[in-house]
């Protein structure tokens, strides 16, 4: 907290009309700092609102140098560690169950802390496992894939065997039967040629 918010919170809890200057050093307990907080809660609502802070002498921006949560409301337990600071800026003594409250309440805020980076760690370590899953997940597709492209292309390539087995079958078959054809046809105009007739035997004349 800034020494200027604390200079203005701490002189705000000195008796009216007495200087910081001529009153007695003494212990600032719990109680203290709660008949403090509740002069400031005029709604009792259990916290300090931004007007009410104000009202005491305490701007927004001061009051965000003890504002815990960043919520612009000051708690009771962020109220206590604020209070202690600012006797300490001014000072003054601090008392043991003052002490002891804050620093439950820090301790507290400590492993609030501690919790939430376990948390993020545990959500880390989740979210990089998934991605290590899905990583594998998507390896896994994309060898199936590839086997599935590498079967469809022998699958392939050997329809286009059968296929072009069975085309040039075809084509020796349609090539033999035109062959044969040619030769029934030779054949045929063999067969139709005419037989050469005989000449016939001319008499010889005799005597002339």
């Amino acid at each position: 907290m800034k020494k200027t918010a604390l200079s203005i919170l701490f002189a705000a809890t000195f008796l009216a009309g007495v200087s910081q200057a001529q009153a007695p050093q003494k212990q600032h307990s719990l109680n203290d700092a709660q008949s403090f907080f509740r002069k400031g809660d005029r709604d009792a609502d259990g916290r300090l609102k931004p007007a009410e802070l104000t009202a005491m002498g305490i701007t927004t921006r001061q009051a965000s140098d003890f504002d815990d949560d960043g919520d612009t409301y000051i708690s009771k337990r962020e109220f206590y560690v604020a209070y202690r600071s600012m006797v300490l800026a001014g000072g003054e003594q601090v008392g043991n169950d003052l002490d002891a409250e804050v620093t439950r309440v820090l301790a507290e805020r400590q492993a609030a802390e501690a919790r939430k980076r376990a948390e993020q760690r545990i959500r880390d370590a989740k979210e990089a496992e998934d991605k290590a899953d899905a990583k594998q997940r998507a390896k896994g597709e994309e060898r199936l894939r590839d086997a599935k492209e590498a079967e469809d292309k022998a699958d392939a390539k050997q329809r286009a065997k059968g296929e072009q087995r069975i085309q040039d079958a075809k084509d020796k078959a349609d090539a033999e039967k035109r062959r044969k054809a040619q030769e029934r046809i030779k054949e045929g105009k063999k067969d139709k040629r005419p037989t050469p007739r005989p000449r016939p035997n001319t008499p010889k004349r005799i005597g002339g």
